[in-house]
């Protein structure tokens, strides 16, 4: 059990340290406010195993917030790459990994519990159209803070999302 954890461990530490070089981090400082408020705003469906089924908004390429049957919640992306490639198609289509954290609420008739969700998706999203389609795919680990139905702590899962957004 031991070796797992170390071999998790070193995996994760060398993948982050080859992801910042390659990728770029992003401070919630004033530029990243500017361009949240930007006026670049991505509408469309999503189903989350967080939220359920619902409306994904995304504000400047930073800031995604998802309201789902289910519950709601916002993800600020802290980490982002775009893949370049010498390809035409690819960079007529761009590719663009992130990291994010956030925030959430399941409420009550998700029947699993509502509580406060923490959790820090990694994602990527392709922009598949060139009038402004483009469609993401995203995973992590998330922790619900209420209670299931039988009085007991959620606590850790691992999450997962998928949607479709059009560019305004």
């Amino acid at each position: 059990m031991i070796k797992r954890i170390l071999a998790v461990t070193l995996a994760t530490f060398s993948l982050s340290a080859s992801a910042e070089a390659a990728g770029e981090f992003v401070s919630p400082d004033t530029k990243a406010m500017e361009e949240i408020s930007s006026g670049n705003f991505k509408l469309g469906g999503m189903a989350e195993s967080d939220y359920g089924v619902g409306v994904s908004m995304q504000f400047g390429h930073l800031l995604d917030v998802k309201v789902g049957h289910t519950g709601a919640g916002a993800d600020f992306h802290f980490w982002h790459m775009k893949l370049s490639t010498d390809n035409a198609y690819m960079n007529r289509h761009p590719l663009e990994f992130y990291a994010s954290g956030g925030v959430g609420y399941r409420w009550d008739d998700s029947g699993q519990g509502d509580g406060l969700i923490v959790r820090a998706p990694g994602g990527a999203e392709w922009q598949f159209s060139r009038n402004g389609w483009s469609c993401y795919l995203e995973i992590g680990p998330s922790f619900n803070f209420g209670k299931d139905p039988q009085g007991d702590r959620n606590g850790f899962n691992l999450m997962s999302g998928t949607g479709i957004r059009y560019s305004f």
